[in-house]
Order: structure tokens, then C-alpha cells, then sequence
């Protein structure tokens, strides 16, 4: 770090460089939410790269690697942080799962890592342990709220609290995750409990062994964290993750990066004890860099002063060549399955700025008419296809495609899951119910739509926002909206996530007649594009939605703390 960058960051952060008697310092390097962004981003969209335009994209696994170092040799004794979601984003990862990931996250000097909610992707706890039995013993993972007495493989790996030693400073470092894991992911038979709760008694322990100062490490996005830090965790720092939380003190580099709060972001608790949350968006687009010095007071340190942001990796950060050339191997391989061009769009299909969790978004509309169009090929006697109406959780929906050439890759990037979509019956008024807890609050999974018109109305008491409903019939010769009628039943396409209780949307697998799995997610995508490129998709007025700019914008917080971009 430069003289000038200290300098800064002690004006704005509070840092006072007269210290104070018996005063320690800890420094900490952090990233999180990685997504096998193994490639430098889009400063934007966070999405590939353009031929072209490498001199504005930032990030990459190169120029992380290159940035910790640097930081390392200033800082020896700096703490080298990873806060998880490190699987799942692009086809690196769905080529090549958590060997890549291993492979290349071995390559950092990280002191300790928790484990987020997509490295359940693919496998559940399996993926987990598959992931972590590669990784090197040097990299504890910690996992303090987390009980796996029923999942007794992953006991081994998986710690309640590890202490590390910095100089002559003893560091002790828990982690903890988000509760509603089981609602987004198959956690098999994990049992989660209460952040503070089981976290402090991780910390206790340590307490008990004389650590000079704890952090903590979280998967629960930033409002959790200050939820957990005024609750009263008894961490001094917490670094955090899950809600792709971009924090910032001053004016960040990059003008389309707003920050949501001050880095670090500073709660505190009634004994007057400071709690520091940081955060570094996500992406690999920066690096968190934050220095702290405590003071010891009733005989244990608390903090006194910090400094710091996040760092923007661009082209500025220098790179190893030897890193390069390990990546390119796997670059050649992804290149030559990813670039394959699968289908042409004329119009964007965009997910920016949360618009699929917002309203009716091109990209959804595409991908729910995608759903449907599958299912004309599975069309009996007269009928005009075997189900006339998809749904599609804007939580899936993972980025945007730009006009032009859509690619193998590009496709890919927008639905990693690997999911299957499926066919199932519910009748009107369980159709309903769907439907009002898509806006029930502001963690719903709000749906994307192909078949269905509908009003939402956010400014009405819960339960009664949904009105105006019509649903495409999939019976008739010819397609044509029919009011929803209470007791009978519709066959609706939806993700085999989503009929599984994902996002919390339990009732569909209790109130369903039937259930049909089909075909996986991109296999239904591809034939789409193949029969209709170029698309022209164009939203119609089949969903009205009406609420108000603060429902707007607690569903934007929301949907950051529960899936991410």
C-alpha cells in the first residue's frame, strides 16, 4: 500500500497514528462471493469480459492472486480472509467443479475461509466435502453455527473456531452462516442454528484461551451482520459476505459502484464496544483491505482506530506469469466449449439493477417462454402444447446477455444450477397462493412469467396483493386466457428446485397432484434459441405490478442478503 493510501484512509477512516499505550495492530486481507470469476469481469454487469473492452474489465483470479501478495509483502503479518460462495457463476465451474476451485484457491496464502450457500450447488453436503477434502490443511474452514453429528464425513474439515497467530498476536476466528441455508440449498442433514447464539459460545471458548482479539467470518449478508453485531456478538471484527455488499468510505473508483454503507461500517453495542463489518462487494472486482489497532481496556483489547477499502483490481494490479500460465490450460478448455455461438439476440435480455425481482424482465420472459415452447413438443390431440404456463424464480436468473451472439458460455452464466424443469398441477386457488407469497415480503422469490396475467399490488395487506389473474390455457386448440378458477387444476413448468421447496416455497410439493420432472434447464434453453433466433423479446402488459419506492428498494436490500446478483 502506498504512503498516499494510508494517508487517505487514516483522513477518513479515523485511523490516529498516535498510538496508545500497550495498542496492537491487525490487518486483514479479504475476499468474497467469488463465483469462479476465474476471468476478469465486465466493470458493469460482472459478466464476461468483450473482446476488445480488456482494458476496462477487472478482477480475475490472477490479479487477486497478484494483489494479495502485495499486500502480504507490506503487511507480513496481515490476516488473509476468505468468506465463501466460492463455486457456481460461469462455465468454469460447471465444466469443472471444485477441482478448479481447489486447485486455484490453494494457490492463496488464506489463514481461514467459511463455506457459503453455493458451495451446496450441484451435490449438496457431497459437493462440500468433495471441495474441502482438496483443499490444503494450511486453510481451516470454520463453521460455528453449523451442527454435522448427522453428516459425520465433513466433521473432519469443518471447525468451530481456529486460532492463528500473527506476530505476537493471538487471533481467534469462527464462522458463522445464514440459518435459511436450508431454504436455498440442499443441506442434507445439517443442522443449523442460531447465529449469536452458537457463535458466542465458539467465542467463549476462545475467550477462555486468551486470544488477544476475535473475527469473525459470516455468510449472511451485511444487514445480518449488523443485526448479529448489535444482538451482541462478542467478535471484534466481522467480515462478511452473501449480499455481494459493495462498502466504501469516500468516493469509490468506479462511479457505477454505489456503496451501501461506510467501510468498515461501524456498530455499537451497549457496552460501547466498536464492532467492525466489512464487506467487498463480489465478483473478484476487489480486494478488502482493512487495519485496525485496539486498545486494551479492562484488561481486553477493543478497537480504537482503523483505515482502509476495498481495492479495485484493474489492469493496474500486476500478475504472475506463472499464474497465467497455470490458468491456460483450463482457459483453453472453457474457451473451446463456452464460445460456441448457440443463438442470436437483437434486443438486450436484461437482469441489471435487480429488474427480475422487481417486475416482468426480458431475459425472464425468454427463459419462461423457453419453458413453454418445450412443452408444444409434448402437445396431445387438438391441444396447442401439454402445459401453457411456466414460472421461473428470479433467483435463478444469475445475469444478463448482452445483443448480439448469445453463447454456449453466455447461457450458462445466466442458469448455472444445473436444475431440471419440470411439470406440475395445482389448482387455482393453491396457483394463488403461489403467486402471493412470490410478494408475500421482501425475501419472496418474486416469479418471471410466460402464460399467466396478473396484478401485483405491494401497497395491499399481504395475502390480498394479487389480483386479475388469467391463466393460459394448455387444453384448447388455440391459446387463449382464461379466468383462474379455485378448484381446477392448471399444469405449470417450474424449476425442479422451485417445486422442491427451494426459496422457501414449500407448498407447491404439498398442494401438487402430479409432478414430472423433464429436461435440464440449458438443454431446454439451447433448443429454444436454435428454433427462434434472432430473438425479439418484448415485455407485454400480461404483469402489472404497483409498489411503492420504499417496497422497491427493501426488495433490492433483500434479494442482495438472500442470493446475490
Amino acid at each position: 500500500m502506498s504512503g498516499m493510501f494510508v494517508t487517505a484512509c487514516a483522513a477518513l477512516c479515523g485511523w490516529y497514528l498516535a498510538s496508545a499505550e500497550g495498542a496492537v495492530e491487525v490487518s486483514i486481507i479479504h475476499f468474497n462471493d467469488f463465483h469462479a470469476r476465474f476471468e476478469p469481469v465486465n466493470p458493469v454487469t460482472a459478466g464476461k469480459c468483450e473482446k476488445g473492452a480488456e482494458d476496462t474489465c477487472v478482477g480475475g483470479f490472477a490479479r487477486m492472486h497478484g494483489k494479495i501478495l502485495e499486500l502480504k509483502k507490506q503487511e507480513p503479518n496481515a490476516l488473509v480472509i476468505n468468506a465463501g460462495d466460492v463455486f457456481t457463476g460461469t462455465l468454469w465451474f460447471n465444466l469443472f467443479k471444485w477441482n478448479v476451485t481447489a486447485e486455484f484457491m490453494n494457490l492463496l496464502p488464506v489463514d481461514a475461509q467459511t463455506i457459503g450457500n453455493h458451495e451446496f450447488d450441484i451435490e449438496g453436503p457431497q459437493a462440500v466435502l468433495r471441495y474441502l477434502s482438496l483443499m490444503k490443511k494450511e486453510t481451516p474452514t470454520v463453521l460455528s453455527n453449523v451442527d454435522c453429528t448427522k453428516v459425520p464425513e465433513l466433521q473432519k474439515y469443518l471447525k468451530k473456531w481456529t486460532i492463528v497467530r500473527k506476530g505476537d498476536l493471538r487471533i481467534g476466528i469462527v464462522g458463522y452462516v445464514s440459518t435459511s441455508f436450508p431454504t436455498m440449498e440442499n443441506t442434507g442433514d445439517l443442522i443449523f442454528e442460531d447465529e449469536v447464539e452458537a457463535t458466542n459460545k465458539a467465542i467463549k471458548e476462545l475467550r477462555d484461551r486468551f486470544v488477544d482479539v476475535v473475527v469473525a467470518i459470516s455468510h449472511t449478508g451485511y444487514k445480518a451482520d449488523m443485526r448479529v453485531a448489535q444482538q451482541g456478538l462478542d467478535a471484534d471484527i466481522i467480515v462478511g459476505a452473501h449480499s455481494h455488499t459493495f462498502l466504501y468510505t469516500g468516493t469509490p473508483p468506479l462511479s457505477t459502484d454505489k456503496p451501501a454503507g461506510l467501510y468498515p461500517t461501524v456498530i455499537t453495542q451497549q457496552s460501547g464496544r466498536k464492532v467492525l463489518i466489512v464487506q467487498a462487494l463480489a465478483y473478484s472486482k476487489y480486494m478488502g483491505f482493512l487495519k485496525v489497532k485496539f486498545e486494551k481496556i479492562d484488561g481486553q483489547y477493543q478497537v480504537s482506530s482503523w483505515a482502509g477499502n476495498p481495492i479495485l483490481l484493474d489492469k493496474t494490479v500486476r500478475t504472475d506469469p506463472a499464474i497465467e500460465a497455470k490458468l491456460q490450460p483450463w482457459r483453453s478448455d472453457v474457451d473451446l466449449v463456452g464460445s460456441r455461438v448457440v443463438g442470436n439476440t437483437l434486443v438486450d435480455l436484461d437482469a441489471t439493477n435487480w429488474v427480475c425481482h422487481l417486475e416482468a424482465c426480458t431475459i425472464g420472459k425468454m427463459l419462461t417462454d423457453a419453458m413453454v415452447y418445450e412443452y408444444t413438443k409434448q402437445r396431445e390431440g387438438r391441444s396447442w402444447t401439454r402445459a401453457g404456463a411456466a414460472v421461473l424464480h428470479s433467483g435463478g436468473i444469475r445475469t444478463s446477455i448482452q445483443n448480439g451472439n448469445i453463447t454456449f458460455g453466455d447461457v450458462w452464466a445466466v442458469i448455472p444450477f444445473e436444475d431440471r424443469y419440470g411439470m406440475v398441477e395445482l389448482n387455482g386457488q393453491h396457483f394463488k397462493e403461489m403467486l402471493e407469497f412470490s410478494v408475500d415480503h421482501y425475501n419472496s422469490p418474486f416469479l418471471q412469467m410466460s402464460g399467466v396475467k396478473a396484478k401485483f399490488n405491494m401497497t395491499q395487506p399481504k395475502g390480498d396483493r394479487v389480483s386479475d389473474i388469467f391463466v393460459r390455457c394448455s387444453t384448447c386448440p388455440v391459446p387463449a386466457y382464461e379466468p383462474l378458477l379455485p378448484h381446477k387444476y392448471y399444469r405449470i413448468i417450474m424449476s425442479e428446485y422451485f417445486y422442491n421447496g427451494g426459496d422457501g416455497m414449500d407448498l407447491i410439493k404439498k398442494r401438487a397432484r402430479f409432478w414430472a420432472p423433464g429436461k435440464v434447464d440449458t438443454e431446454v434453453i439451447m433448443s429454444y434459441l436454435e428454433a427462434f433466433s434472432p430473438l425479439i423479446v418484448e415485455l407485454d402488459e400480461n404483469i402489472a405490478v404497483h409498489m411503492t419506492s420504499e417496497h422497491a428498494t427493501g426488495i433490492r436490500s433483500a434479494k442482495k442478503n438472500k442470493y446475490g446478483p
